[in-house]
């Protein structure tokens, strides 16, 4: 479950920051429309009886969701599905990988190279015109129940890309959004959310600048006072 992807820019931690509030909720629907369509194309291609190859088919858009939702983890909703996940299959994926903005980059990469494949070597876009005519032709259909579980797998297979396409746009948007946040001078590394949607404080680039933590000053020494005591001359009694 954890990528390494250093030299990034700035690293985020931590829930979205209530300023991603939007980015995150069109986010959000592009993760609903990949595991609904997910589930149309498990459902078709059960009906089909070619379960086996379609999930087989659908192993990166699995992948792809667990990163939305491990990075939409401190969603009212998504949160359900993924305390269901970390405490069942993907325990192992909790213990090392704590979600939240740490699977921005992720989510959108992975949704980008899935994305790249699908067009350049799956053909996608003959393949969703093919779709189109097919769906809005019930008339060469051979078979009505056949005709409509290929409509099914098809439509499904038509949301899957665009889901993930618009998954690649708004991760984007959110991680520059986010790095604009950062405060003057910092470096990938020194900056994280402090805030998050249980708030806090979010810098902002030019509004506001970083605390600097500097070393406290060492105390003053105390003032010199000479001996006032009674004492001894060397070798008396």
């Amino acid at each position: 479950m954890v990528i390494p992807i250093g030299g990034l820019g700035v690293p985020l931690m931590g829930p979205p920051p209530p300023e991603l509030e939007s980015r995150f909720k069109r986010i959000k629907v592009c993760l609903y429309g990949m595991m609904g369509s997910i589930l149309g194309q498990l459902v078709a291609g059960m009906l089909l009886g070619s379960f086996l190859r379609v999930l087989v088919n659908l192993s990166n858009m699995l992948i792809n969701a667990i990163f939305g939702i491990w990075l939409l983890k401190d969603d009212p909703g998504i949160g359900r599905v993924y305390e269901s996940l970390a405490t069942t299959c993907c325990s192992m994926c909790a213990e090392q990988c704590p979600g939240g903005m740490g699977c921005l980059v992720p989510f959108g990469l992975t949704c980008l190279v899935s994305v790249v494949f699908d067009t350049l070597l799956n053909n996608a876009i003959g393949m969703i015109i093919a779709s189109v005519r097919l769906i809005f032709d019930p008339e060469t259909w051979d078979n009505t129940l056949l005709g409509t579980l290929t409509s099914l797998y098809l439509i499904s297979t038509i949301a899957a890309y665009v889901s993930q396409l618009g998954a690649v746009i708004f991760t984007w948007l959110a991680y520059r959004a986010a790095r604009d946040m950062a405060p003057n001078g910092m470096t990938g590394g020194d900056w994280q959310d402090s805030g998050g949607m249980g708030g806090g404080q979010v810098y902002r680039q030019g509004t506001q600048d970083a605390r600097e933590v500097r070393p406290s000053a060492p105390p003053a020494p105390a003032a010199f006072q000479a001996f006032s005591g009674s004492g001894r001359t060397l070798g008396s009694n």
